[in-house]
């Protein structure tokens, strides 16, 4: 159970922690039990708080113990760049893994197992970061380098610190020549291109460049430099319109002094035309007009609608069925009272559907029984027996529970043929002789006078 120091580990790392396990009394290797992600404690910089949060454990070969079939041999996973409990790993601080409690050879231990301390992190993986600032114990601003091909000491200075540190570098030579600078930036002069000396420049100093006028490949169609454009090039094809229209029609669409309709203006996804469809008159806005004119007339009617109650119509009714309608004496709403359900023709409809279901169980459904008569009624098959038809179905009542006649007809018919009597307690036994029904208790074993219902 050696402990295992990983030293300075790059943040963001993954350790992987290994340890052994061994009988108290021979020190031969023995398995360890009760493991669990929540027994990898971490404490940091020698506090007693342990890490918050078991995000990033991980017990190797699914539980941990015996690492790849070999007993006593255990393995967990850290993972450092796990930041569930913010700011716990950071690059400078130190920290100790113990495990534990687990159960070892019959007793309860706690398993010093790791330390280490994080640095910073790798700029590529396996690859440390390598502090300039530091390298001959100089300062970050003049860090002295080996300048190879002189064989003495140069300074490199910086600008910037930590991650923004930035080495200056002074271009004094160009080719061989002394370079010009102005506010800090090289002078680029062009002189030539490609092989020859390029052309003077303008008076506002833009280099000139000459158009190839011409139709072959890199060349424009010019005219008094003007290049030429028309349709037939946008296109690619040959124009096949009658002589002039396209012109007079690109005439007559751009001919408005302040136009407001641009491209944009109207994003069409099919054919308006086929949606317009075709009118009832002349056109659609002649349909509009004499729909107009419809709804001006409708509105003189509803200016004669009286409404004594916002939102309701004062309505009077003068004949019904061609009949003078009569009056009305009362609220008949009020007389109809609030429905059941949603209204009362709903009430009305459950009640029917009610009465279906009584016919059914009383198996009078679709019998019509005329006035004064007693016969058409049926009994269901419950009711058999009445008859003769069949035999009960056995059944008693509990103690002191009102019994069904079936239930009453069975008591006195036990009572009478299957009973015994032990001291103070008569017991009545079922149809078949054997299985008590009930039991009554006697006032006296040899006299009695009363008897009372047991069970």
């Amino acid at each position: 159970m050696a402990l295992t120091d990983f030293g300075t580990v790059p943040a963001s790392t993954t350790l992987y922690v290994y340890w052994t396990s061994h009988a108290g009394s021979t020190g031969a290797m023995s398995a360890t039990t009760n493991l669990a992600v929540g027994d990898i404690l971490i404490y940091k910089n020698g506090s007693t708080t342990q890490r918050s949060s078991t995000s990033g454990f991980t017990l190797l070969d699914t539980d941990g113990l015996d690492f790849d079939g070999i007993t006593g041999l255990n393995g967990v996973s850290i993972d450092l760049s796990d930041n569930t409990d913010s700011g716990f790993y950071a690059v400078g601080s130190s920290y100790r893994v113990i495990i534990g409690p687990v159960t070892i050879d019959s007793q309860t231990m706690y398993i010093d197992a790791a330390s280490f301390r994080i640095g910073v992190a790798e700029n590529t993986s396996g690859t440390p970061v390598v502090d300039a600032g530091r390298i001959n114990n100089v300062s970050t601003s003049s860090v002295t380098t080996i300048n190879a091909n002189v064989g003495t000491t140069q300074p490199i200075n910086y600008t910037g610190t930590g991650a923004s540190a930035l080495a200056k570098v002074d271009v004094q030579d160009y080719g061989g020549s002394a370079g010009t600078f102005a506010s800090g930036r090289p002078e680029v002069n062009v002189s030539h291109w490609k092989g020859t000396a390029a052309a003077a420049v303008d008076t506002a100093g833009y280099p000139k460049v000459t158009v190839k006028a011409g139709s072959g490949t890199g060349e424009l169609d010019v005219t008094s430099g003007v290049v030429k454009a028309n349709l037939a090039q946008i296109l690619g094809t040959a124009l096949t319109e009658t002589s002039g229209q396209i012109a007079a029609g690109f005439k007559k669409l751009f001919d408005v002094a302040s136009p407001v309709f641009t491209l944009l203006s109207v994003v069409q996804t099919g054919d308006s035309y086929a949606r317009l469809g075709a009118p009832a008159g002349a056109s659609v806005s002649a349909d509009i007009a004499a729909a107009k004119v419809d709804t001006a007339a409708i509105k003189v009617q509803t200016d004669k609608l009286t409404f004594t109650v916002a939102n309701q119509v004062d309505a009077n009714v003068l004949d019904w069925k061609s009949s003078t309608a009569p009056a009305m004496t009362g609220d008949a709403y009020a007389r109809l009272g609030a429905p059941a359900g949603a209204s009362v023709s709903a009430d009305i409809a459950a009640v029917k559907v009610d009465t279906a279901a009584t016919l059914d169980d009383t198996g009078t459904s679709g019998v019509v029984v005329a006035s004064g008569s007693k016969t058409g009624y049926a009994l269901t098959s419950a009711y058999d027996f009445a008859k003769g038809t069949v035999a009960v179905t056995e059944s008693y009542a509990a103690a002191n529970a009102a019994p069904t006649p079936v239930q009453a007809l069975l008591a006195i018919l036990q009572k009478l043929y299957e009973r015994s009597v032990s001291g103070t307690t008569e017991t009545i036994k079922k149809l078949d002789g054997s299985t008590t029904a009930a039991t009554e208790t006697l006032d006296d074993a040899t006299n009695p006078t009363s008897v009372t219902r047991a069970t």
